[in-house]
């Protein structure tokens, strides 16, 4: 990584050097060795190791940079990533970090996330929300080692397809998205995930961000309009043999009308038309009307990751770190 930056250094158990970088300047080499590690972590596991916010921030560069990102190093080589946004809202900042499958169990973990919240004392604290994909029990003890309390659950649910279709309520109709549709979505969206830590809050260049991906096809960004406007939508990706439910959102007022079944199977239907064999996606347990709308559609939960959350407070005069639970 970057030589100008911050370096903090630890040993492992074993007594082999793992240095923890704070990364200011992430140049070229750097973010494609740390997109080769995600993908060879994702590879082992099954799973990748990060949200796909996090690969489409990694993937823009220094232009969307998060506001903190840390790597584990030993003996020049990238061993583990700890990934930390904020988002200009209430909630606060969300943490991703994930160690090499075979340097784990050697407390480098332990060590990004310690420089993650020491990161967030020294820049005024407050609430960290961190994730654990697939998790296991060493999240869970690094959980409590931190003082943070499990405050979400996510379910990846899965079905086969093809999907039976559905007809979308009369005087709505379903079209694909165009780059002038962009603003209305963006108001729609936003309204729709208001009080989402994680959907919500997104701005014009989120979008335009998503629609550079590589993976993004406007065919399968599909906008339900009635006459006074957008009130609802489904975006899909195409992932080798899986089609993911990206986003699935209507307007409050429409709820309750079955557009958000038609929607979701117009999505899949559009996916299994260009060789996906099965619907993925997720969804909150916290939310069970959306966990009732995909199951009535078929769907089933093949996998649960969960969300810690912990309160840091400001450093302290010395740069002391507290931490406690909410």
């Amino acid at each position: 990584m970057d030589a100008s930056i911050a370096t903090q250094d630890a040993r492992a158990r074993s007594g082999t050097r793992v240095e923890i970088r704070a990364i200011h300047r992430p140049r070229p080499r750097d973010l494609r060795g740390l997109a080769e590690l995600i993908e060879r972590t994702a590879r082992l596991d099954g799973h990748r190791p990060i949200g796909e916010h996090a690969l489409v921030e990694l993937k823009q560069g220094p232009r969307a940079f998060p506001h903190a990102a840390f790597a584990a190093t030993e003996g020049g080589e990238l061993v583990g990533y700890a990934h930390l946004s904020r988002r200009e809202t209430r909630h606060g900042w969300r943490l991703e970090a994930f160690v090499a499958p075979e340097r784990r169990g050697r407390g480098i973990g332990t060590r990004l996330v310690a420089a993650v919240l020491d990161h967030v004392a020294a820049h005024g604290g407050g609430r960290i929300h961190a994730w654990a994909y697939l998790p296991g029990p060493a999240q869970e003890r690094l959980a409590r080692r931190f003082g943070m309390r499990l405050v979400r659950r996510l379910f990846r649910m899965s079905r086969p397809l093809p999907a039976p279709g559905i007809e979308p309520p009369a005087g709505l109709r379903i079209r694909p998205f165009r780059p002038d549709d962009a603003e209305a979505w963006l108001a729609l969206h936003n309204r729709v995930f208001a009080d989402h830590p994680d959907a919500g809050g997104w701005r014009l260049r989120d979008l335009a961000w998503h629609l550079e991906e590589a993976w993004f096809d406007p065919s399968g960004f599909l906008l339900a309009e009635a006459e006074a406007g957008l009130v609802g939508y489904c975006w899909m990706k195409l992932e080798g043999e899986l089609g993911w439910v990206y986003f699935l959102g209507v307007a409050p007022e429409v709820r309750g009308t079955g557009l958000a079944d038609a929607l979701c199977a117009t999505g899949l239907g559009w996916a299994h038309r260009r060789g996906a064999t099965r619907g993925v996606l997720y969804v909150d347990e916290g939310n069970p009307p959306a966990v009732r709308l995909y199951r009535r559609l078929g769907f089933g939960v093949e996998h649960v990751d969960l969300c810690y959350e912990a309160s840091v407070p400001p450093a302290g005069p010395g740069g002391d770190r507290g931490l406690s639970a909410p």
